[in-house]
């Protein structure tokens, strides 16, 4: 293609092609291996210092994956991604040469590109969402096979959005039917096990934490006492909205019983940990206003990490309940140790002995009488 003929226009039906790639639910999502994979191919079979699956936004541009950019967002200026996309393919073979790319901002500064090559990804709906592209700091042309090799590896790219975004949609439906709680709407404890094992598979290759939290509502029952079933319902549905609110940056919420819920969050650094959770609690335990009533929940917070406390949702999820049974490391935050799970198990087994010498009391009772 000749890049002097690209044009830095609004594409055609702009607003249904957003509205596409958000339908999609894959921008700001964790990186996954899959992509991953086939970024670092591409670069490999090109020799491409920097290979990129972008989507474009509105104002930006978002890397699914990448080799060779370690940003995750890149502003639309800086884009050459966002100029592909009317084209279905755009190829620069020396960036310097071009009239109408010799002075864009890659180009004059970081990461001074001087070749591109991109092909447009489809979404499921035929709009253009984002591209598989390569880039070099030197200038170079690709040759007829070459670029039908990118485009095949674009069409498999494709797919597999399409895919993930199929898998996304049967999922979120069969939850909605059979899966949520009815006075939350919030997923049950088997859905949420379910998300959080796919959380974990995500993270297995990168350097942050996930952190299980299980919330436990300590005054639920002297609410439903005070001011009645339907008050509490409405208590807990507030505490729901709050936990999905967008602003929380919490990944995945669960209802877990009646005054339990379950969450997810992550950090990069143990040192954040007090820095996330408080917030949580702070939004969860401020006053609520119901029907004339100053309601205030007391909420605690047990926790474990992944993977320093376990790698599979069981062991998570059951060491964050445990937790609760511990001390308080830090105001209504009680964090896991295995200090805390033997004292639980010396618990069970204390309870166990109780229960069997009571038993054993009352059949030696009744035998006397």
């Amino acid at each position: 293609m000749d890049d002097n003929n690209v044009r830095f226009t609004c594409l055609k039906d702009e607003d249904a092609r957003l509205t596409e790639l958000h339908s999609l639910d894959i921008l700001d999502t964790l990186q996954e291996a899959d992509f991953d994979r086939y970024t670092s191919l591409v670069s490999q079979v090109f020799n491409a210092p920097i290979t990129l699956i972008s989507l474009i936004d509105e104002n930006r541009q978002w890397l699914k994956s990448s080799v060779g950019i370690e940003a995750r967002e890149i502003s639309r200026e800086f884009s050459f991604c966002t100029h592909a996309l009317e084209h279905g393919y755009l190829e620069v073979a020396d960036t310097l040469a071009s009239d109408f790319f010799h002075n864009h901002k890659a180009v004059t500064s970081y990461p001074y590109i001087r070749f591109y090559a991109g092909v447009v990804l489809h979404g499921p709906g035929g709009h253009a969402i984002g591209t598989l592209c390569i880039s070099d700091t030197q200038p170079r042309a690709l040759n007829e096979v070459e670029r039908s090799w990118l485009v095949a590896f674009g069409k498999i790219v494709e797919e597999q959005i399409h895919l993930k975004s199929q898998l996304f949609n049967v999922r979120h439906q069969a939850s909605r039917i059979n899966q949520r709680d009815a006075r939350t709407g919030l997923p049950d404890e088997t859905l949420f096990g379910e998300t959080l094992e796919n959380l974990i598979k995500l993270v297995k290759t990168e350097s942050y934490h996930l952190v299980v939290l299980h919330l436990r509502m300590n005054n639920l029952d002297e609410i439903s006492r005070l001011h009645g079933r339907e008050n509490r319902n409405a208590i807990l549905k507030c505490l729901a909205d709050r936990l999905t609110a967008p602003d929380i940056g919490i990944l995945a919420v669960g209802n877990m019983d009646m005054d339990r819920f379950g969450a997810v969050v992550s950090i990069y650094s143990l040192r954040d940990l007090f820095g996330v959770i408080k917030p949580i609690i702070n939004k969860l335990n401020a006053a609520i206003n119901l029907n004339g009533h100053t309601i205030r929940p007391n909420i605690d917070v047990g926790i474990s990490v992944s993977p320093e406390d376990g790698i599979s949702p069981d062991d998570l999820l059951e060491r964050a309940r445990a937790a609760l049974k511990g001390p308080k490391t830090y105001e209504s935050i009680h964090i896991f140790t295995h200090r805390t799970e033997e004292s639980a198990l010396r618990r069970h087994k204390i309870e166990q002995r109780l229960a069997w010498i009571s038993h054993s009391t009352s059949a030696s009772t009744a035998l006397r009488l």
